[in-house]
């Protein structure tokens, strides 16, 4: 697992995001692991979603359905993913040589959130 994780949050009904990899999905931590289901909304309802991090387990709820959980404990390869599947190499290229696998990481501290967006 990289350095960081990122919960993919997209427009799941829109072409563009059907025609990529489930592991881009919204609700999938992004690029190692997808939802075990969809539950989105289509654009213009509302999407309740909850994330807990508790010590080494995160959990993605949305719409009242547990759609996605992993246990950092399990990433105990920097390349590889819990399933036995390699990593995306663009992912691993992206992340600094000396990042430890989330089994090593530290389970208590801050979890920073980021946003970003963009329009066509």
């Amino acid at each position: 697992m990289p350095a960081s994780i990122e919960i993919q949050i997209c427009e799941d009904h829109a072409k563009q995001w059907q025609e990529k990899p489930a592991k881009w999905r919204y609700g999938a931590f992004f690029g190692n692991q997808p939802t075990t289901k969809s539950t989105v909304k289509p654009a213009g309802e509302w999407n309740r979603m909850t994330l807990t991090a508790q010590g080494p387990k995160i959990t993605f709820v949305l719409n009242s359905e547990v759609v996605n959980e992993i246990d950092l404990t399990q990433w105990n390869i920097r390349q590889i993913n819990p399933n036995g599947s390699e990593m995306p190499k663009w992912l691993q290229a992206s992340r600094r040589a000396r990042c430890q696998p989330k089994a090593a990481s530290a389970s208590k501290g801050d979890m920073p959130v980021q946003a970003s967006s963009f329009v066509r």
